[in-house]
C-alpha cells in the first residue's frame, strides 16, 4: 500500500518472523516509536531508501481488513499524541485550494482547476475558511488516519513503525478524516450504476443533525482529499475519480444530512 506521503508499505514473513518493509526517502517519514518494532540491522545501510521493520519471533502481526472499531480510532489518537508535530497542516497554511497540487504534484490543470473550483463552492455553501479553522482547538493530525497506519500484533492494535508526517489541525478532523478512511468507497466509476450507488459508506450512519454545517464542509473537503490519496497512489494525473466526485457534488448529491 502507498500512503500520501509516498511511503510504500508491504508486508512480508521469512524464518526470522513477520516484517514490514518500507520504500521511501526518510525525509517523508514520521517513527511512530511503537516497542513493537525494531529497524534490521541488516536494511540500516540503505536506510535512506528501503527499510525493514521486525517484530519478536514469538509474536503474531495480523493486518487490519474491512471497518476497524472506535476502539482503534481512540487508540491511534493516543499514540499520535506522543509525538511530535511539525506545525500546522499546510492546508491551513497555504489554503484549502492548494491541497490537489501538493497530494498530486503533477495534477493535470483541468483537474486542479475543477478542485479550485469546488473548494469555492464548499466555502461558500458550508462558510468553511481556513482562517475559522486556526482558531480551533488542535492536536496531532495525519492525513492518512484511519486502518492503514495500523496492524495487530498479538491481538492488539499498534501502529506501523513508520507514518507520514503529523500535522497540527483542529481536533474534529480526526474523526472525519477516520470515518472517510474508515468507511467510505468510489467513486465507483461503473456507467451502469446510478449516481446515489456511486459512492458508499459502509457500516457508516451518521444521523441528519448530528454534524454542523461547517463540520459537513469539512467532510466534504477531506472525502475530495482522500479521493487525492488514490488517484496519487495509482499516479493518475487526470483523476477520474475526483472528477466523478466533484460532478456528483455539483449535481446536488449530499451524503451528510
Amino acid at each position: 500500500m502507498k500512503l500520501s506521503s509516498g511511503i510504500s508499505i508491504s508486508f512480508g514473513k521469512d524464518y526470522l518472523g513477520h516484517a514490514i518493509i518500507v520504500d521511501s526517502e526518510m525525509k517523508n517519514s514520521t517513527l511512530s516509536n511503537s516497542p513493537n518494532w525494531k529497524l534490521d540491522e541488516g536494511s540500516i545501510n540503505q536506510k535512506d531508501i528501503r527499510r525493514f521493520w521486525r517484530i519478536p519471533q514469538e509474536k503474531t502481526l495480523e493486518r487490519t481488513f474491512g471497518q476497524c472499531p472506535i476502539d482503534f480510532f481512540i487508540f491511534l489518537q493516543q499514540e499520535l499524541g506522543k509525538l511530535n508535530a511539525k506545525g500546522l497542516h499546510p492546508a491551513l497554511i497555504n489554503g484549502f485550494e492548494m491541497e490537489a497540487e501538493r497530494l498530486l504534484p503533477n495534477i493535470s490543470e483541468k483537474s486542479n482547476t475543477e478542485f479550485k473550483s469546488f473548494i469555492a463552492l464548499l466555502k461558500s455553501s458550508y462558510t468553511i475558511n481556513e482562517l475559522e479553522e486556526r482558531s480551533k482547538v488542535m492536536s496531532n493530525f495525519v492525513d492518512d488516519i484511519g486502518p492503514n497506519l495500523l496492524v495487530i500484533i498479538d491481538n492488539q492494535p499498534s501502529m506501523i513503525p513508520e507514518i507520514p508526517p503529523i500535522y497540527l489541525a483542529p481536533n474534529d478532523w480526526h474523526l472525519a478524516m477516520w470515518q472517510i478512511n474508515n468507511h467510505m468507497i468510489g467513486p465507483l466509476l461503473e456507467e451502469d450504476l446510478e449516481d446515489q450507488n456511486k459512492i458508499q459508506f459502509l457500516g457508516l450512519t451518521v444521523s441528519p443533525g448530528e454534524l454542523s454545517e461547517r463540520q459537513k464542509g469539512i467532510y466534504y473537503f477531506h472525502m475530495a482529499r482522500f479521493i487525492l490519496f488514490f488517484e496519487a497512489w495509482v499516479e493518475n494525473p487526470r483523476t477520474p475519480h475526483l472528477l466523478e466526485f466533484i460532478r456528483l457534488f455539483r449535481g446536488g448529491f449530499r451524503f451528510f444530512g
